[in-house]
């Protein structure tokens, strides 16, 4: 039983005999690194470093905190023709790949063509529009003047003051006057003493009173019901010529405007089709979005580079990064055994193999909270990804540089 408790004790001094024994042969980050626990298990390992360290060791490797993906934006494959060289610091707005457009500007010349169709296509029925609409504006307010000046000849006849009534006055007076003859030639012939010689006169004056009674009856059964008939006549004559008018109009006007519509349509689809094809063209043409530095992403199942001339790239596939090298960080690999003494905000000292003697502080920034993906050379080994900035990072580091974190963790007892 007490030799079962004096086990961590001694697995300790044996750790630490082992690491001060291969001191000597081992580079400084090597000295500071996990590999004076090989051969012993998760838990002996674990509980060592609990008992012994107030700090967490794990490799790390530079990285920047602002990297823009940059993507192949045209449509289908794409043939490079040129790339900037890997490593290569832009500038925002320089060319960085340049894809084959050769087959996008035909197609852009071929639609540039079919939209000037769709144009003139267009221009014509608006032509057609105006000429039906200046057409109606000459027709309609004639066919509206007729109506109203028909109108106005019935009005003209058959108002109280209108040429019928003059007509039935004259009648009226026509008569009275006939009469008034009449009956002076008979009074006339009452006070002679020969009354044959006014018979003449008074039949004269009689035959004229039935011809204008005759006349008056003639206007008020007869005239006045044909002219009111021939009135009415040429108003529904002026109102069907202004209705077929308005009809013909409007469905002239309906036709012409929905080919107008349906041109209009047709080619705002084809200028569609030629914005699409200019900015087809455009991402053949990649530009750097911000200042950095080029760095190819790799295919993990070639050795090859493919991001080269005569390379085809897809749609959306991630061509390269831009990494701000003006703000760093570094991507500690912690192991799942030491995962739970790390906290945000923990102070540490960063040492890079390019820069010998150079302490860099730092502390905690981010904690993964999912597991580092595995590789088939160590599927069993769990890590996480810790990310340590910098507050005043060397101005001779870079991208890429392998660095050892010593973070400072407060060491937990056995239970």
């Amino acid at each position: 039983m007490r030799l079962h408790m004096f086990r961590p004790v001694v697995l300790a001094l044996l750790t630490l005999f082992a690491m001060s024994a291969t001191t000597l042969a081992q580079s400084p980050l090597q000295q500071q690194g996990n590999g004076s626990f090989r051969g012993l298990s998760d838990a002996e390992r674990q509980l060592i470093q609990r008992l012994v360290s107030h700090t967490v060791r794990e490799a790390g490797v530079v990285e920047s905190s602002e990297s823009e993906a940059i993507r192949c934006l045209a449509v289908g494959e794409s043939v490079v023709l040129s790339v900037v060289p890997e490593g290569t610091r832009v500038k925002k707005g320089d060319l960085l790949v340049e894809l084959d457009d050769s087959v996008l500007k035909q197609k852009l010349l071929e639609q540039q063509l079919e939209v000037a169709q769709s144009e003139v296509a267009v221009k014509a029925a608006q032509t057609k529009v105006a000429q039906v609409t200046e057409r109606a504006n000459g027709l309609l307010p004639f066919a509206k003047l007729q109506l109203e000046v028909a109108e106005k000849a019935r009005d003209r006849y058959l108002s109280e003051d209108g040429a019928y009534q003059l007509e039935l006055t004259k009648a009226d007076r026509q008569i009275s006057t006939a009469k008034h003859r009449l009956q002076a030639l008979e009074s006339m012939r009452q006070r002679r003493t020969n009354r044959d010689e006014l018979t003449w006169e008074i039949e004269d004056a009689k035959s004229a009173v039935q011809q204008a009674e005759a006349a008056k009856k003639l206007l008020t059964m007869h005239v006045r019901e044909h002219q009111e008939l021939v009135l009415n006549l040429d108003i529904r004559k002026a109102q069907a010529e202004l209705l077929q008018i308005q009809l013909e109009f409007d469905s002239t006007l309906q036709a012409a405007m929905a080919d107008l519509k349906t041109k209009q349509r047709a080619h705002d689809l084809e200028r569609e089709r030629l914005s699409d094809l200019e900015q087809q063209v455009q991402h053949c043409r990649i530009l750097a979005a911000q200042d950095g530095v080029v760095v190819y992403m790799q295919n993990p199942g070639r050795r090859s580079q493919t991001l080269e001339p005569g390379a085809v790239v897809r749609e959306r596939q991630t061509l390269m990064q831009l990494p701000d090298l003006e703000k760093l960080h570094v991507d500690v690999s912690v192991h799942e055994s030491q995962i739970e003494r790390i906290q945000v905000g923990q102070a540490v000292t960063l040492q890079f193999d390019a820069l010998p003697g150079v302490d860099v502080p730092g502390k905690v920034a981010v904690i993964d909270r999912v597991p580092k993906p595995t590789t088939w050379l160590a599927q069993d080994v769990v890590q996480y990804n810790v990310r340590v900035s910098m507050d005043d990072p060397p101005g001779n580091l870079k991208l890429g540089m392998s660095a050892l974190a010593e973070i400072q963790v407060v060491p937990h007892s056995p239970n």
